[in-house]
């Protein structure tokens, strides 16, 4: 009985500090108009999301690991990653190239794909992995040791706090910037949550959502009326 206030009060903390952050990430995005803060709004975000849980780690004496990168690391997060995107992507392709025909109009034009390099290594740095340090590192490890999960997906422990993770994820999206498809953030969100809990790290759900990022910003290049 006695570990049930400490535990009230560390849900209480991360819960406290997922406000903050995106109560500074909005404000930050609010201000993004002015000139001198304009080109750094990107950066500021990332900032906002990696150092607050670093400097929670230092106060509460908690190591992080979830970011550790040894050899097994790597082979493990590049296999996760190559699996889960030769498993999901093609259906992507062809579900994308349907929604974009039947429900709007436009069509597959060829166009040169040599911004996407640049585009990928932005989302990874500024983007991707930010986000995953902070929601899939921090937040859903810290919600995993109040609500261990009970249950499996696809033979990966998955359970509430994985959940409320990713429905924290795509609620933070709409707080920070309100748009009509942040409800289809769960879906990818899955993916990035199961990939965190497959290899304890971040490293492969980084790459999906960097490689997701990407799509879209394929989708915009090569299909329009």
């Amino acid at each position: 009985m006695t570990d049930m206030p400490i535990k009230t009060e560390k849900l209480s903390m991360t819960l406290g500090l997922w406000i903050a952050v995106v109560v500074a990430i909005r404000l930050t995005n609010s201000l993004s108009e002015l000139p001198w803060l304009n080109q750094y709004s990107g950066t500021l975000t990332a900032v906002l999301l990696v150092y607050p849980p670093v400097l929670f780690s230092f106060y509460t004496r908690s190591p992080i690991i979830f970011w550790k990168i040894d050899g097994p690391t790597i082979q493990n997060s590049l296999l996760a990653f190559a699996l889960l995107s030769f498993l999901v992507f093609p259906f992507v392709f062809a579900g994308n190239h349907l929604y974009q025909n039947r429900f709007f109009g436009f069509t597959y034009h060829a166009a040169s794909n040599h911004e996407l390099w640049s585009i990928a290594l932005a989302q990874f740095v500024i983007v991707a992995f930010p986000e995953e340090f902070f929601f899939r590192g921090y937040l859903q490890e810290a919600l995993s040791k109040h609500f261990p999960p009970t249950a499996k997906l696809f033979g990966v422990p998955f359970g509430r706090a994985q959940w409320l993770t990713i429905g924290l994820f795509a609620l933070s999206h709409s707080l920070i910037t309100l748009q009509w498809w942040h409800v289809f953030i769960v879906v990818p969100a899955i993916g990035f949550g199961w990939l965190k809990e497959k290899t304890g790290r971040i490293w492969a759900g980084a790459l999906f959502h960097a490689a997701c990022n990407v799509f879209s910003s394929w989708v915009f290049l090569h299909y329009h009326s």
